[in-house]
């Protein structure tokens, strides 16, 4: 029925103006917060920022450096079938209002950097 009805034209419309506003205020914080060496692509679908580290540091090892600051992401290698993307880590802005994904974006900065306060 609400196939039939097109219901679900609107509702894909609204939900489409959501994401293109969090995949843009991701990208801001990204440009803001992100120390030197650190790259990303807008993504043009999907629900994930590839993040490209410098080649000395590893993802994984900074997962628990990430929790303290309240903050979290996957390391690429999950997402490779053949051990690739180690210096990679993908963030999600599906599941997290505007301010969430500033104030996580900030705190993976710190991360990064190994600046600033914890969980702030």
């Amino acid at each position: 029925m609400v196939l039939e009805r097109g219901w679900q034209d609107s509702y894909l419309t609204w939900l489409k103006g959501i994401y293109k506003k969090r995949v843009t205020v991701m990208w801001e914080a990204l440009e803001q917060y992100l120390p030197d060496g650190v790259s990303f692509q807008v993504p043009s679908g999907g629900f994930f920022f590839w993040l490209s580290l410098p080649q000395e540091i590893e993802p994984s090892d900074l997962l628990a450096r990430a929790r303290e600051y309240q903050v979290g992401f996957q390391p690429g290698i999950k997402f490779s079938s053949t051990q690739g993307l180690g210096n990679y880590l993908r963030l999600s802005f599906a599941y997290y209002d505007e301010g969430e994904i500033r104030k996580g974006i900030e705190r993976l900065g710190k991360v990064l950097t190994g600046a600033g306060d914890r969980g702030r």
